[in-house]
């Protein structure tokens, strides 16, 4: 049950960091995400972005288990997971006439694959002090 939980959790970090991702990369890149350029592109994309995310998380096995200590195998899942989505969500942009510029895309992408590293990594830290604490 608390294994459940704790994957329910990071799903739901998980979707509330890919959902303010793009809007933080439009920040970074223009300064404004209320009256700028592109702020409708990035908000009519997200809820494509959250669906693909947490998808692309899901096939690679991200929420299948929680790791016990960081390992290379769990980043590479993770770039995976994020290239592969961040691929799609550049060619569904392209496709939907979005008219964003590849630098929100390529922002996205590195800010998610951090965030989602750090996330992940920062679990393992909770589980094993937790694990030890108990013991």
């Amino acid at each position: 049950m608390r294994q459940k939980l704790a994957v329910g959790a990071l799903v739901l970090v998980d979707g509330v960091m890919v959902t303010i991702v793009p809007l933080l990369a439009l920040m970074i890149l223009f300064g404004d995400i209320r009256d700028g350029q592109y702020a409708d592109g990035v908000r009519a994309l997200m809820p494509m972005v959250l669906f693909v995310r947490l998808t692309a998380c899901y096939g690679f096995g991200l929420y299948q288990r929680l790791c016990r200590y960081p390992s290379v195998g769990a980043l590479v899942r993770i770039s995976g997971a994020v290239t592969l989505s961040s691929f799609l969500i550049g060619i569904c942009s392209v496709l939907l006439h979005a008219g964003l510029p590849w630098s929100i895309h390529v922002l996205s992408w590195f800010l998610t694959l951090t965030f989602i590293s750090i996330t992940r990594w920062c679990m393992c830290a909770i589980q094993k002090f937790t694990v030890h604490k108990t013991v």
